[in-house]
């Protein structure tokens, strides 16, 4: 399809002998342009046929579509009589314009054999131009442009008839509107809309359920009413933009199939370069992907990529929620997203604003999606909204409007201070419980500190928690519940028991010791408590003594020189101290006499060190001597004999 001037032809090489084209203006000298249209195979591109239309004067064509075996074309022509007559013929297939030497928009079905099937005309008194057809299942969509005033009569024009298309602009300011029409496979007009800005290329949704559209619009601002009506459906260029354009700006819009105006669009954004004045060119889908080009004065091409889809963020099952817990965020979606998309969740302040760089606290591929609020979190105007990865898309918050949902802080159960140790039996003791958030709601104790068995509660909901007579050591934790929030456990204190105080037994210690050269162990059995001290006293009562620095169960004591007693002090834990009984080491310093009054086995003798008797006399030789009870001693040196048979000797004494 395309346009053609005196002749044309469709061979190669170029040869004017066949396959050629004669425009109704040849040899008139106007040199006027027609339209054609040609079919080629497809493998070879071989031509199949040709097809002219026009008349005497400028006829343009500017869209072809096909559907099935029907093919359709829209375009403007200023021509009084149109024929679609190959060659040119106007006594059939004729269009007559509304005004000689006025663009007006036509509308031409062929099937695909070329044969020309109807025509249909649309415009007024000014300007029309259709600029882009669609079909598909015998519906056929036109849309272009027009300015002032439009009719979509086949009959006559009236300006301002009832169901003409009335431009909100005064056509003196040569600002153009745009049109979009639906007509049957028979060619009998379904309805009409006025669009705002003009059009100059359209597509059909794959379902067929919408139709987007692509052109200009004034700076000023537009509206998709019909008729005109701003108080709705409008477009505006931002204020803070106007400095980038002339008078237009590229845009792209949404119908339904009933023609019925969804959305429209800015083409343009404001991160672009100034553009003078931008003209919106093609549109194309794919999937939910919107492509469109532009063409700005400027000498710039544009091509951009939007999403039509949308994220709807819905409500969630309450109104307020504990920190730290995980809540479950609905959403909807509307288009078709990437492969390998997902989705994340975002939570606002508690003004309720997103902040330019936010963490997600939820992420997933199907809704709704699992979430946890942060612990550290509180407030009562919180919104959540969720946003895709692929392509990016920032879905609505909920709620939308009003205040948002609370966060109530998480029950924090602080820390129990106060633990201590108490001796068994009469005691009493109190916990504190310090840095809660929430009630107390009771207190447990247990032997065990994991709490896992052994537990017992005290329906107790005070900070405090007082313990009396107790017998066996524990562990007590406080239980805390802020609002509905998940129960916390505080960290816990241990109250032991000590068992009371035994002294213990102390070890004997036999005989009579020789001063300054004496070495004795004095042991400590069946205490209950640790030894804190011993002490030594020169009296068994213990009027006055002296601590010893020894916490071992055994004491030492060497070279002493005076008799001396000695005791242990015990302490089990928080219980008072005990002290043994005493044992005392003896001490002696003068000789022993031995005589027949006195004898061995009635005597008991300091010993000395070694254990070796010194004698005072030498006596040469050695003989027994018996003593009553049949007790014997060996002379050695050192006896001497008295009278008759009474000896005296110094035998281990201590001189």
């Amino acid at each position: 399809m395309g346009v053609f001037r005196e002749t044309a032809n469709f061979n190669n090489p170029s040869s004017f002998s066949s396959n050629t084209l004669q425009s109704v203006s040849e040899g008139t000298g106007f040199n006027s342009a027609d339209i054609f249209i040609a079919k080629f195979e497809e493998t070879l591109g071989t031509l199949t046929w040709i097809r002219r239309a026009g008349g005497t004067n400028e006829d343009y064509p500017s869209s072809i579509a096909i559907d099935n075996t029907s093919i359709y074309i829209t375009g403007t022509s200023r021509s009084g009589v149109l024929n679609f007559n190959t060659p040119s013929n106007t006594s059939t297939n004729i269009l007559t314009n509304f005004f000689s030497g006025i663009f007006s928009g036509f509308l031409a079905k062929y099937n695909t054999s070329g044969t020309y099937q109807w025509s249909r005309r649309f415009g007024g008194d000014y300007y029309a131009w259709g600029k882009s057809v669609i079909a598909k299942d015998g519906n056929v969509y036109v849309a272009g442009e027009y300015s002032d005033d439009m009719s979509f009569s086949q009959n006559s024009y009236t300006y301002g008839a009832s169901g003409n298309l009335i431009s909100a602009f005064d056509p003196f300011l040569d600002i153009d509107e745009g049109f979009i029409a639906k007509y049957n496979s028979s060619g009998t007009i379904q309805w009409y809309k006025r669009s705002g800005g003009t059009i100059n290329d359209m597509v059909l949704s794959e379902d067929g359920l919408s139709i987007y559209t692509i052109g200009k619009f004034a700076i000023d601002g537009v509206n998709f009413n019909n008729p005109s009506n701003y108080n709705s459906n409008t477009l505006f260029v931002p204020s803070s933009q106007y400095s980038k354009f002339y008078i237009y700006a590229g845009y792209f819009a949404k119908f339904n199939t009933d023609g019925a105006y969804q959305w429209s669009l800015q083409n343009s954004q404001s991160s672009d370069e100034n553009l003078a004045d931008e003209l919106g060119t093609g549109i194309s889908l794919k999937g939910s992907r919107i492509f469109t080009t532009a063409y700005a004065r400027r000498n710039l091409g544009l091509i951009k990529c939007f999403f039509e889809g949308s994220i709807s963020t819905n409500s969630l099952s309450g109104s307020s929620f504990c920190a730290g817990t995980n809540i479950l965020v609905p959403f909807s979606t509307l288009g078709v997203f990437d492969a390998g998309n997902s989705f994340k969740v975002e939570l606002s302040n508690a003004a309720g604003v997103f902040p330019t760089k936010n963490g997600y606290i939820g992420t997933g591929i199907v809704s709704p999606l699992t979430s946890t609020l942060p612990a550290n979190a509180s407030g009562t105007n919180y919104k959540v909204r969720v946003v895709s990865t692929n392509p990016v898309i920032v879905g609505s918050p909920t709620p939308i409007f009003g205040n948002g949902f609370d966060i109530i802080a998480a029950s924090d159960a602080g820390t129990v201070t106060g633990g201590t140790t108490v001796c068994t039996g009469t005691n009493s003791t109190t916990l504190t419980l310090n840095n809660k958030v929430g009630n107390v709601l009771y207190w447990q104790g247990s032997v065990n500190p994991a709490f896992n068995s052994s537990v017992t509660t005290f329906n107790s909901t005070s900070t405090s928690l007082t313990l009396t007579d107790r017998t066996v050591g524990a562990y007590y934790r406080a239980v805390v519940q802020n609002g509905n929030c998940p129960l916390d456990y505080s960290a816990s204190a241990q109250v032991a028991v000590s068992p009371t105080t035994v002294a213990g037994t102390l070890s004997s210690v036999n005989g009579i010791f020789c001063a300054g050269i004496n070495n004795n162990t004095i042991n400590l059995t069946g205490n209950v408590g640790n030894v804190l001290k011993w002490q030594s006293s020169s009296s068994s009562a213990f009027t006055s003594s002296v601590d010893i620095n020894n916490t071992s169960s055994s004491l030492n004591v060497t070279n002493i020189n005076t008799t001396t007693y000695y005791r242990a002090v015990v302490k089990s834990g928080a219980c008072a101290e005990a002290n043994t009984g005493n044992r005392q080491i003896a001490i002696s310093s003068t000789a022993v006499t031995l005589n027949n009054s006195n004898p061995l086995n009635s005597v008991t003798f300091p010993v000395k060190s070694n254990f070796t008797i010194t004698g005072q006399n030498a006596i040469t030789g050695s003989s027994n001597v018996l003593f009553r009870s049949n007790k014997s001693v060996e002379l050695k040196p050192g006896f001497r004999a008295e009278s008759g048979t009474v000896f005296k000797a110094e035998i281990g004494g201590c001189n």
